[in-house]
């Protein structure tokens, strides 16, 4: 999760930042939504909008932080030709995500512009007929999608049996602490 990210704040606020020794990188990058894929039973990716920024030839620094205005700003040019080049945003399960889906299927799918699980499910009959092998994708997709619904109930018990196994155990610890304070206090000076 990006959140997770090291990077050095400096990189993007430092003016010298921008000089020619940075390389500059835009990239979109799948990040899992956690509430989305408990509720579909299913991991659920958010594409978003991210850039790296290196200084060249030093690959201990490296920093990855999401696009906001003020990298837009700062890197405006870089950003625009990103985007002139870039694919559209999607949401959902990425076919790299899916059981049934090698790398080379990943790849095939993608040149024919499926990138999510939800898309392949979704295909036109019409390409179908044109692309051997497709139609039962199709059905694998839309059937792997019913059943990942059919358990998000459970995957949402089970999140809920965690936070709550995690609050016991901080209560449980608060209470040991708490019993050995009260034992201190009820001893007896000597």
């Amino acid at each position: 999760m990006l959140a997770e990210l090291d990077f050095d704040h400096n990189a993007f606020t430092n003016p010298a930042a921008q000089n020619a020794q940075m390389a500059v990188r835009f990239f979109i990058m799948p990040v899992k939504d956690e509430e989305k894929s408990i509720q579909e039973g299913r991991p659920i990716y958010n594409d978003i909008e991210v850039v790296e920024v290196r200084a060249r030839g030093d690959r201990n620094s490296i920093h990855v932080k999401p696009v906001d205005a003020n990298v837009k700003r700062q890197y405006a040019q870089a950003y625009q030709a990103f985007k002139m080049d870039t694919e559209v945003l999607t949401s959902g399960t990425p076919l790299k995500e899916w059981p049934h889906a090698g790398a080379s299927m990943v790849e095939e799918m993608k040149h024919l512009g499926f990138v999510t699980v939800e898309q392949l499910a979704e295909a036109a009959d019409s390409v179908c007929q044109r692309v051997p092998g497709l139609t039962g994708l199709k059905q694998r997709a839309a059937a792997y999608l019913q059943l990942a619904k059919g358990a998000a109930p459970l995957e949402k018990l089970q999140a809920q049996y965690e936070e709550q196994k995690s609050k016991s155990e901080v209560l449980e610890a608060q209470v040991a602490e708490l019993s050995k304070l009260l034992a201190a206090k009820e001893k007896p000076a000597k």
